[in-house]
């Protein structure tokens, strides 16, 4: 029988070391279970400010568009900086047909309001044009 008692003696044994090993599985799940809560709340605030930025740079870019189209000077440069290679043609007195050509090729870049326009083909005049 001593060997009996000592058999129920090491699953006794066992079973509390298996108790204790579910208890720690357990509190790691915990903490796991925690982490990952903290995990979606954050990626939760880091979408919710990417669609806020997402949004300003939207209304950024309809503002530069609207000063564009509104011929403000805020949208005059930063439509000249995005074609700064491209130059408007220059007009003395000879070959007005060719001029108005190059100055509609010009203008189908960007589509400009006719106020701007006329302020930019008047700045281009030269000699006795102006």
């Amino acid at each position: 029988m001593g060997t009996r008692a000592q058999e129920v003696s090491k699953m006794a044994i066992t079973l509390e070391e298996q108790d204790k090993a579910i208890l720690e599985l357990k509190s790691n799940t915990g903490n796991t279970s925690n982490r990952i809560d903290q995990l979606a709340e954050l990626i939760s605030g880091l979408t919710l400010q990417q669609n806020r930025l997402i949004q300003q740079l939207q209304i950024g870019e309809s503002k530069s568009t609207s000063h564009l189209s509104s011929g403000s000077d805020v949208g005059y440069y930063s439509a000249t900086a995005r074609i700064a290679k491209l130059e408007f043609p220059r007009f003395g007195r000879e070959g007005v047909k060719d001029w108005l050509y190059r100055c509609e090729q010009f203008f189908e870049v960007d589509k400009f309001d006719d106020e701007f326009k006329l302020k930019l083909v008047v700045i281009h005049l030269e000699g006795k044009a102006l």
